[in-house]
């Protein structure tokens, strides 16, 4: 799709998560650049002293979280718990496994990649075992109690939720899934939840069968901005669609998902669907696309 490489997606987007960041340059980046991620043999890295001036700002969230901003396009971070927050370089950074100082994987100034093999480096088997699991919310029944989440404690990092939020229940979810990542965020390292849900959980936007009949990209796309909003304010970071087997047979289980039996049409819903949902959005919802990120 032409929006991939819209606002350099690669080079300085953040991730949905809200929780790390990509960085804008690389390990060796300029000296000019204030986001230069240090050389990994730096690492752990000390806090710093009382007497450097702060690149970052906090306020307390509604729902009981710190929103942190980092200052010259830094990532902005969700943390529950404050005394997490620990501040190297003049910059605001989670002290997700607790010891006190910036480790690699905690910088999100480094790539994503180098992030993810030097977590990979520190965590042992029995740690790594548990990420290979999903469980997932089956119902609007559930409630909010995190003693039912025993997969989470388990180590688990992810699941599907069917809790089909409505004007009924958004902030029991929302209350929901902040106790779940308060779980995780209590966890050895400090690994996030990532919460997907079904293409058949629709929050008033009509059914990827249904909005297929209207053969309008633009409508496609603003379907798929609404359907991501949706899914952010209630914490749900990956949708599990647009669903684009071709369906020719009406008793299929996921014929409600589907778009259509035409494959031309299912790939050009999917390409206007997922861009709609991926774009970052302006003031102006027709026009003011950023793209990716």
């Amino acid at each position: 799709m032409k929006n991939v490489t819209r606002r350099g997606f690669l080079a300085g987007s953040a991730l949905t998560a809200g929780l790390v960041g990509l960085a804008g340059c690389n390990a060796g980046g300029a000296a000019s650049d204030p986001l230069a991620a240090p050389a990994a043999d730096k690492y752990p890295i000390e806090p710093d002293k009382d007497d450097v001036k702060a690149k970052w700002a906090s306020e307390e969230v509604r729902d009981g979280w710190t929103k942190v901003t980092n200052e010259d396009g830094g990532a902005v971070l969700g943390v529950m718990d404050a005394a997490k927050i620990i501040q190297v370089d003049g910059y605001a950074f989670k002290d997700l496994n607790g010891n006190g100082k910036l480790d690699l994987y905690e910088d999100w100034r480094q790539p994503v990649d180098e992030r993810a093999k030097a977590l990979a480096q520190m965590m042992q088997p029995d740690d790594l075992f548990p990420l290979l699991w999903a469980g997932g919310t089956q119902s609007s029944n559930v409630t909010t109690d995190t003693s039912a989440m025993d997969y989470i404690e388990a180590g688990s990092r992810a699941g599907v939720s069917r809790l089909q939020s409505s004007i009924k229940s958004y902030a029991t979810d929302i209350e929901w899934i902040n106790k779940v990542q308060a779980t995780c965020e209590k966890g050895a390292y400090g690994i996030p939840y990532l919460n997907y849900s079904d293409p058949y959980v629709l929050f008033g936007v009509p059914s990827s069968i249904g909005l297929s009949t209207i053969m309008d990209k633009d409508v496609w796309r603003k379907a798929g901005m609404w359907q991501a909003r949706a899914w952010r304010a209630t914490g749900v970071r990956c949708d599990l669609g647009p669903q684009v087997d071709v369906y020719s047979n009406p008793i299929g289980t996921r014929t409600s998902g589907s778009v259509s039996e035409d494959p031309a049409l299912n790939r050009d819903f999917a390409a206007a669907f997922g861009g709609g949902m991926q774009s970052t959005w302006g003031d102006d919802e027709a026009t003011d696309d950023k793209g990716w990120g």
